[in-house]
């Protein structure tokens, strides 16, 4: 008799565990009701350095379930599921944080939309909820981040990020979309390994790398806010300014790439990501620099190591911004007399400046 092992699932479900006992039983069991059969799916769950029972509970119920067990040093969520990954045998791959849920029947739902439509990538809506009141009032949550404003149709996923950032509605959740695994494969998409928002660039990655993206706006997932989380404790901090100045950094290859490739619109799309990263690093710098926090040989970043590059980009950021309002004011003044195509002509200059800005 054939163990689901000698087969090739239609799903692997990835979950990172650390020092996350409470929650084990209760992720599996949501795992359960997903209307997939055995054979469907596997779980893989990769113990990120646990401290706690974590590890031996995994072992208990991996018995009676589609669940393989890996085990590595602590290296943080993005080192984990990249793990897992490495591991993954299944068609598509989706990610599963171990505290958080998803409606009963989510999964087959969103895998049939996969393969009816030959999806490279399905995306789909989030619900947030809090661990208790008092996290409610100490860390709100933008409901709107979690929704998915774009309608169901498929195009690429360079067009859909174009689509999302026209409202600002990029969401970095890797939770929220599940990705055919042979295009993480060709594509080399990986979670980004020794910062916190580590899976900004993997979905960013996902999705721009897409062929055939889908959006299913229902919201199936559970975003579950919980006290002392990683994000909350590091806001505001040296961590926080490195990993977004890391991550303003990588993408700004990217950005180069588009403007080579001629595609403005995908470069206008992740131009207002790099600024939006850019502001929260600001912020992070000035309020660390406030508690007197400074760097140490302990940090994955040195701030004077990337200085000369941030101020590169911060000064494209001014060049930019000044071209495209004095471009607007000009386009406004044109049009009002009726000289349309100088105005238009005006823009293109403008683009071709940008382009030699670097």
């Amino acid at each position: 008799m054939l163990r689901y092992h000698d087969m090739k699932p239609r799903l692997s479900i990835i979950v990172p565990v650390h020092n996350a006992s409470p929650y084990i039983g209760h992720c599996l069991e949501t795992i359960s009701r997903q209307g997939l059969s055995p054979d469907d799916y596997e779980v893989i769950m990769v113990d990120d350095g646990s401290t706690d029972d974590s590890l031996d509970l995994c072992r208990e119920l991996s018995d009676e379930r589609n669940v393989k067990i890996l085990h590595r040093e602590n290296g943080g969520a993005g080192r984990a599921r990249n793990a897992g990954i490495a591991e993954a045998r299944g068609k598509y791959v989706y990610c599963l944080d171990v505290d958080d849920s998803l409606e009963d029947g989510s999964l087959s739902i969103l895998l049939g939309q996969c393969f009816d439509q030959n999806l490279d990538a399905v995306f789909f809506g989030a619900l947030v909820e809090y661990a208790s009141e008092e996290v409610k009032t100490s860390d709100p949550q933008d409901d709107r981040y979690f929704e998915r404003r774009q309608s169901p149709r498929v195009r690429t996923g360079e067009e859909l990020l174009v689509e999302q950032q026209q409202t600002r509605n990029f969401c970095a959740q890797p939770c929220m979309h599940i990705a055919r695994r042979q295009l993480l494969v060709d594509n080399n998409i990986r979670f980004a390994e020794g910062i916190v928002n580590e899976d900004n660039l993997y979905v960013f990655h996902t999705t721009v790398h897409s062929q055939r993206a889908n959006v299913d706006p229902h919201p199936y997932y559970r975003y579950v806010v919980r006290p002392r989380s990683v994000t909350t404790e590091t806001r505001g901090t040296l961590r926080q300014f490195d990993a977004h100045f890391y991550l303003a950094r990588e993408f700004y290859r990217d950005y180069l790439a588009a403007i080579d490739q001629g595609k403005d619109d995908l470069a206008w799309a992740i131009w207002t990501l790099i600024d939006w990263y850019l502001e929260v690093a600001v912020d992070a710098l000035i309020s660390a620099d406030s508690r007197m926090e400074k760097p140490t040989a302990s940090d994955p970043v040195s701030l004077s190591v990337y200085h000369r590059l941030f101020e590169r980009i911060l000064d494209e950021r001014e060049a930019r911004l000044a071209a495209e309002s004095q471009a607007l004011a000009l386009e406004q003044q044109l049009a009002k007399t009726g000289l349309r195509r100088a105005a238009e002509a005006l823009f293109r200059k403008t683009k071709r400046a940008s382009r030699g800005h670097r």
